[in-house]
């Protein structure tokens, strides 16, 4: 018999890490951040092919390690990797600094069960930072991410190149679109998905 007594306590982010986050200068703004553990499972070898892809001329911004560390020498080899530009790893003060010469952040994962049941938590402090989110088209991220017609991100089939550099090209030709992306997420994160909120309920 199973225990009714649970609450599900999310790893959502930190509000206190965003309070100051101010909105990315979307009109001049041509970086994309990719924060996160650097992993051929986590699909970077997509990404950065998806670079070479793109119409327009935009820089990839890598920050966290490589998984193996030897992981980064395949990657310079291949197509796009003259659009990506690695950072090792940054604290939360350089993480903000940099999302504001960016005007989305990417988050991929591959279609195994592990992925397709979980959102990750990057996808809540990409949002904390004003920064429009190209994820997994995965059913649960499109439940929290598209809720409620205030859809802070786009959904991309994660094994496609093409449609994941068709999605960068679209927000960054479509200023509009990414600014009203982004301030979506930063709304949804102050008002839900954010731990303090998380905490007060559990406690409740």
């Amino acid at each position: 018999m199973y225990n009714k007594n649970i609450f599900v306590l999310h790893n959502y982010a930190l509000l206190k890490e965003f309070s100051e986050c101010k909105q990315p200068d979307i009109e001049h703004a041509n970086r994309i951040l990719y924060y996160g553990r650097i992993s051929q499972a986590r699909g970077i070898f997509q990404v950065i092919k998806a670079l070479e892809l793109c119409h327009n001329d935009m820089k990839l911004i890598l920050c966290r390690s490589f998984a193996p560390s030897s992981l980064m020498e395949q990657c310079k080899l291949l197509p796009g990797r003259d659009k990506a530009m690695y950072i090792e790893q940054v604290d939360r003060t350089k993480l903000r600094q940099l999302s504001q010469k960016c005007f989305c952040g990417i988050n991929y994962f591959p279609p195994v069960k592990a992925y397709t049941t979980a959102c990750s938590t990057k996808i809540f402090e990409y949002a904390g930072m004003y920064l429009p989110i190209i994820t997994s088209g995965f059913d649960l991220c499109r439940k929290v991410i598209g809720n409620e017609n205030k859809s802070f991100g786009l959904f991309t089939n994660p094994e496609s190149p093409r449609e994941i550099a068709n999605f960068i090209d679209k927000l960054y030709e479509n200023k509009a679109l990414a600014r009203q992306l982004g301030e979506n997420g930063q709304k949804a994160v102050e008002t839900k998905y954010n731990f303090d909120s998380e905490i007060k309920e559990y406690l409740n």
